[in-house]
């Protein structure tokens, strides 16, 4: 039998140098990624090199794994150089560690020797640095932790506190002919609505045109019309500007992160910054109808719109790269998931269903990330590699040849899925892997939108930045004849490009409405919905699991109870899996309504 040791036992067999290489070399990669993601390299290099890393704080990658629910694990990835400089302090203070940990732990029971780990359990990894990564860890819908009835009673009480209970008891109301004593009243699902957005976004539209015009004709500019259209426009301006405001702040507690806090601050200025610059557009309007813009009132107008504005478009450039920069790793993270997910479907879903599995091309993993790729793809990948593994470089029409192959293949792949989701002889699970695979693909096309506007809004930006500094110049020098044409030449642009970026968002946001109402999104809504649907029997009722666990439970009623936790859980998963906005859905005013705003993240 082997000898007991104390749990400092353990801390004391393992140097300085070996507490160092097994977190460096083998604990920056969680378990979870795929063997080939190794970190023996870097260690090396930092062994023989012993390179002078900045200490400096620095955002991890973020990563997800599928959980087997099919919903995803958060997993966190540590920037290699600030994980190395943590790696190296904690092995210069590694005796000190060992001290204060035998102190702490020295009165404790000796560990028992049925496992290779301290404790006698297995360890969670295969090194110091191998442990039970962020996120990786037993989780919701994984398996139970505690069985007493005391506990599963714990998690049925904060399941009836949960978004999805709500949903579930909001569901059947509205079914029954009920309201939503969380709606919006009219007035405010009316301001909320895309009717109103669509309505504002064609008179900014209008402003945009007419303010191009007016710095073209200086006759228009002091015109009835041009002052009355830029007052409506900026009055609607104002008013979509505050609900901007008000929207974000609300957010604002939610966000984590240090940076992220930060530039979305810088957002909000950018916010508040253009909604000032509308209440100035108005009182200018108003002052330019009066016959009183001139003289000292002209430039004191001119001042306050080229500050105001300058403010503006700084902060807003600030804020707008960081959130394209955010969105791209979004972009990748989702491509990553969507495959995760094509995968899944592939190696479970297609082997089951044989008439799927004929109209199947053999496909390869393309450069992008994505999976599998038609036969004729991996022939154009294979005609780019000469000998030796070595990669050629390809032409233009090589290259155009592999972007339309791999197009055609994710298209075939959402066909599939889509013809699979129809087939009556899919079992619910399957169907419910493919919902989450299509609501990627949806997801996605989102993200890539949003990426458009993006760069789209940095380009208005910039040319609103200049535009203002010109603006701000001429003003200073009303004799600068030169600055002041540069200022509306200036600002004919931005008022195209702002006209351009406004059209854009107008037939973005027309697809996105299409593409919630067509036989695609009616599928997902209909599964979706069943899965809320199927919560609403009375086996599922919290309320009366809850009361029935007080007392002393039979073990079947506590068994019972655990497998209603776990239908939530799943469910819950399947549904964030597809991406559903509870905040959105909890706020619908009918049945018809839940069901469209289950769709409406993707």
């Amino acid at each position: 039998m082997a000898e007991n040791k104390h749990y400092y036992d353990f801390t004391n067999e393992l140097s300085a140098d070996e507490i160092y290489e097994g977190l460096l070399a083998h604990g920056l990669f969680t378990e979870k990624l795929p063997p080939v993601f190794t970190a023996k390299g870097f260690f090396d290099y930092c062994e023989s090199q012993s390179p002078a890393f900045p200490k400096k704080p620095a955002e991890y990658i973020y990563h997800e794994s599928m959980r087997n629910i099919n919903t995803p694990r958060p997993l966190g990835i540590p920037n290699p150089v600030a994980y190395q400089c943590l790696c190296k302090y904690i092995s210069e203070i590694w005796p000190q560690l060992q001290q204060y940990f035998e102190e702490e732990t020295k009165a404790q029971e000796e560990a028992k020797p049925t496992g290779s780990g301290p404790g006698g359990g297995k360890p969670a990894g295969s090194g110091p640095g191998g442990g039970s990564p962020a996120g990786a860890g037993p989780e919701q819908g994984d398996h139970a932790q505690d069985d007493t009835p005391q506990a599963v009673k714990k998690s049925v009480d904060e399941l009836r506190g949960g978004q999805l209970y709500m949903a579930v008891v909001l569901a059947r109301q509205l079914e029954k002919g009920g309201q939503n004593p969380m709606a919006d009243n009219k007035f405010k699902r009316f301001f909320n609505s895309s009717t109103f957005n669509s309505t504002a976004d064609k008179i900014k539209l209008a402003g945009a045109l007419s303010g191009s015009a007016s710095l073209m004709d200086a006759t228009y500019k002091t015109s009835t019309v041009s002052q009355a259209v830029a007052l409506v426009s900026n009055l609607v301006g104002l008013v979509t500007g505050i609900k901007t405001i008000v929207q974000k702040l609300k957010k604002f507690k939610t966000i984590k992160g240090k940076m992220n806090r930060v530039m979305s601050g810088i957002g909000l200025v950018s916010d508040f910054a253009m909604t000032i610059s509308k209440a100035v557009g108005i009182a200018q309007s108003i002052t330019v109808l009066s016959g009183k813009f001139q003289g000292v009132t002209k430039t004191v107008f001119k001042y306050l719109n080229a500050i105001v504005g300058s403010v503006a478009q700084a902060s807003g450039f600030i804020s707008g790269a960081h959130g394209l920069k955010q969105a791209r790793g979004k972009l990748n993270m989702m491509k990553t998931l969507k495959n995760k997910r094509w995968e899944d479907i592939e190696n479970t879903v297609l082997p089951k269903y044989s008439e799927a599995e004929e109209g199947e091309e053999e496909e390869d993993e393309e450069d992008s990330g994505e999976s599998t790729t038609t036969s004729s793809a991996a022939q154009t990948a294979q005609e780019a590699t000469g000998e030796g593994g070595k990669k050629k470089r390809l032409s233009l029409k090589q290259k155009r040849e592999q972007a339309k192959q791999l197009k055609q293949s994710k298209k075939e792949r959402r066909s599939l899925a889509n013809m699979l989701l129809r087939r009556e002889d899919v079992s619910d699970e399957d169907k419910d892997k493919l919902v989450g695979y299509i609501a990627s693909c949806r997801m996605i096309g989102k993200i890539k939108s949003g990426i458009f506007m993006g760069i789209s809004g940095l380009v208005a930006n910039a040319i609103g930045l200049g535009t203002n500094i010109a603006n701000g110049v001429s003003a200073g020098d009303s004799e600068n004849k030169d600055a002041e044409n540069k200022g509306n030449t200036m600002g004919i642009i931005s008022g195209f490009v702002g006209s351009g970026i406004t059209l854009a968002k107008m037939g973005i946001d027309k697809s996105n409405q299409k593409k919630q109402n067509n036989e695609e999104a009616d599928m997902i809504k209909g599964r979706l919905w069943g899965l809320i649907h199927g919560l609403d029997d009375d086996k599922y009722g919290l309320k009366g699991i809850s009361e029935s666990l007080e007392a002393k439970p039979s073990p079947e009623k506590a068994e019972e109870a655990k497998g209603v936790v776990n239908k939530y859980k799943a469910v819950d998963g399947q549904l964030r899996g597809a991406f559903v906005d509870y905040g959105a859905v909890l706020k619908a005013n009918s049945a018809e309504e839940f069901r469209k705003l289950l769709v409406s993240g993707i």
